[in-house]
């Protein structure tokens, strides 16, 4: 198993268990969908 995750990306965990800088990453607490719309939508 190869990981290709940067190293830059790394953090340390909190005394409550979360990354320490989970409130400064956007992308760790706000997820998004994508939906693919049918034919009859568009």
């Amino acid at each position: 198993f190869t990981d290709e995750t940067p190293c830059d990306y790394y953090c340390n965990l909190g005394p409550d268990g979360r990354r320490r800088d989970a409130d400064e990453r956007p992308e760790l607490c706000r997820g998004t969908v994508e939906f693919v719309a049918s034919k009859e939508y568009m």
